[in-house]
């Protein structure tokens, strides 16, 4: 939401408020990516598609949840100052939407993607170190698959908003796109257009709940999401929702799970004295 209060502390303060990306991204995906693919790599099929499809739906709403929590106006004043720096940083977008065409806007979930492998890593050290094995095998691939998708996601953002600017934009990506397989320009389009403030026709200084339409960066189950959020728009709950449907809360219930889980014997290997 672009209002007056949020447009004007991004012309003042610049690039303040642009979460920085971090060098180390790159190099550790790679290395997480070739770990996955090699020692974790899907055993059927059904395996590989039945993980996808819960990354897929994962993702969709994890970053709808984000898009919308990061898009409220109470977060300008949260008490954590990272969440008020992206919470101004994403409303200063829809001041100037085709920034994310014109720069690189990949680096924006460079830290997210970091802090997510991080946590794997962090959890399959303490399971390890613990239980004398790894987490769930899935678990792997399923986070791989979340940042993979949420990397295409930020790049069809920045296409959208080049597309709608007549900007150049790769074929394989307009054909997504018109396909229906990547977000529409159009469709996001409408999420900068369709503004309302909790019945207000205009977003209010300090005052109500920031209410809009078409916050996916998937194509997924945004209309129901968008349904329940604006019968709904509780602060409260879009808060409890930010801090638990992220990729981190995800690995650490499923590490700690493990942990509690009872032991499973190594099955012999013939030949071989255990």
């Amino acid at each position: 939401m672009c209002s007056q209060k949020c447009a004007s502390p991004g012309r003042a303060f610049g690039s303040k408020y642009e979460p920085a990306s971090t060098a180390t991204e790159k190099p550790l995906l790679t290395v997480f990516a070739t770990y996955t693919l090699r020692h974790k790599y899907p055993r059927t099929l059904r395996e590989f598609f039945g993980t996808f499809a819960l990354a897929y739906l994962f993702t969709d709403a994890f970053l709808h949840v984000l898009h919308m929590f990061f898009d409220h106006e109470h977060n300008q004043h949260y008490p954590m100052q990272w969440v008020v720096n992206f919470a101004v940083y994403f409303q200063v977008h829809h001041d100037n939407p085709i920034k994310s065409a014109t720069e690189n806007h990949m680096e924006d979930i460079d830290n997210l993607c970091t802090v997510t492998i991080a946590f794997v890593v962090f959890w399959h050290c303490v399971v390890w170190r613990t239980k004398g094995r790894a987490l769930p095998r899935m678990l792997y691939l399923w986070t791989l698959l979340v940042i993979g998708l949420g990397e295409l996601a930020i790049f069809n953002h920045s296409k959208c908003h080049a597309r709608t600017h007549e900007l150049e934009v790769p074929a394989w990506t307009v054909a997504l796109q018109d396909a229906g397989v990547l977000v529409h320009p159009a469709t996001h389009r409408r999420h900068h257009s369709c503004i309302t403030c909790n019945g207000n026709t205009a977003n209010l200084p300090e005052s109500g709940v920031t209410i809009n339409v078409n916050y996916n960066f998937l194509v997924g189950l945004s209309p129901i999401y968008d349904r329940i959020y604006h019968a709904y728009p509780i602060y409260t709950i879009l808060h409890i929702l930010f801090w638990t449907v992220n990729p981190m809360f995800v690995i650490s219930c499923v590490a700690l799970a493990s942990l509690r889980s009872a032991d499973v014997p190594t099955p012999a290997v013939k030949g071989k004295v255990e």
